[in-house]
């Protein structure tokens, strides 16, 4: 008569032979309800299963299912990463934007950056050994948005390690970007569908922002003679003024 408010996770691989899952407990443990979600496309189901009573459940992945749902819903989830909710990251790629507005040495920069956090990304995905803390990832993608933003208000050209310097922090970021997708979770057989989605929303996400700078900055002011006072170096400032508070408040928990 007394409810005892017990939560139990049962987590693991399904092999592909089994279909079904019998769900029981002694009768002295009294009712219990089983909540329980077959694949990632059905809503939860509830069942209350009174003292000693058991449920036999059938589930199965059937190999012609639709992953489309899968993967839309993770190109959503990778496009919000970066706008509106991955400010950080936004503002890094605003950083590489501002150093020159020409297409060509953008597409590299960008291209540089995308490769790098596509690899990290999908090796953590896939190898929990490579994981990394937060704590340590979340200080250095600072650190990125902070260097980004002095180079820019120092340099007006692409310098000789600076492409070094994008693809090294770009798999910083793909580390980040790992944990983002880790904390959503997916299932086991959508693992490749989700990351896939995931990176083409984080791209999508990417361009959208670089073409809005371009349209509203670029198009129009970026071959002005005064681009680099009034605009670049004012901007790289207050980029690099983000930075640094985000290097001081995830450095705060671990000091």
């Amino acid at each position: 008569n007394l409810p005892r408010l017990t939560e139990i996770y049962i987590i693991g691989a399904k092999p592909e032979s089994v279909h079904r899952l019998n769900w029981s407990l002694k009768s002295e443990f009294g009712s219990n309800i089983l909540r329980i979600k077959t694949n990632d496309r059905e809503k939860i189901k509830a069942y209350w299963l009174k003292s000693g009573e058991n449920k036999n459940i059938k589930f199965s992945k059937n190999s012609k299912d639709n992953y489309f749902p899968t993967f839309s819903t993770f190109v959503n989830i990778g496009f919000v990463h970066i706008l509106p909710y991955g400010l950080d990251h936004l503002l890094f790629i605003l950083g590489l934007f501002l150093l020159s507005t020409r297409i060509r040495l953008l597409l590299f920069q960008v291209t540089l950056f995308t490769v790098a956090h596509s690899f990290t990304l999908a090796l953590v995905t896939f190898r929990a050994e490579f994981q990394i803390a937060p704590a340590i990832i979340e200080p250095l993608i600072a650190a990125s948005i902070i260097f980004v933003a002095i180079e820019n208000f120092f340099t007006d050209r692409l310098s000789k390690w600076r492409p070094t310097i994008i693809f090294t922090f770009g798999l910083i970021h793909g580390v980040g970007f790992s944990g983002a997708l880790r904390e959503v979770g997916f299932a086991e057989a959508d693992q490749l569908v989700a990351l896939a989605g995931f990176t083409l929303g984080v791209e999508l996400g990417q361009i959208f922002v670089i073409s809005i700078a371009y349209v509203l900055i670029g198009h129009w002011f970026g071959r002005k003679w005064w681009y680099r006072r009034r605009i670049a170096r004012p901007c790289s400032i207050l980029i690099g003024i983000f930075g640094i508070c985000w290097l001081f408040e995830r450095l705060l928990p671990i000091l």
